[in-house]
């Protein structure tokens, strides 16, 4: 665990930032979850289309195929004596 000092979002002390940019936000975290100071928890889209805040963005999906392909590699490797 860090030394980090950990806040909730609904914490008072937890300062409001404006994005150099506008669009829509995806990413938003609930009431109540703890996080460490400095978390990215918010991702502007530039692109502003309501629809994109349904989808998962490429990024998202080249990562989970890889996080994928390395467990079964792992589950493989392991089965194999």
């Amino acid at each position: 665990m860090s030394n980090e000092r950990r806040l909730r979002p609904s914490d008072a002390r937890v300062r409001q930032r404006h994005p150099p940019i506008s669009g829509m936000l995806r990413g938003l975290v609930h009431d109540g979850v703890i996080m460490d100071t400095g978390l990215k928890s918010v991702h502007v889209d530039p692109r502003d289309v309501r629809e994109s805040c349904r989808l998962i963005s490429d990024k998202a999906l080249a990562i989970g195929g890889g996080v994928l392909e390395a467990v079964l590699m792992a589950i493989t490797s392991s089965a194999t004596p």
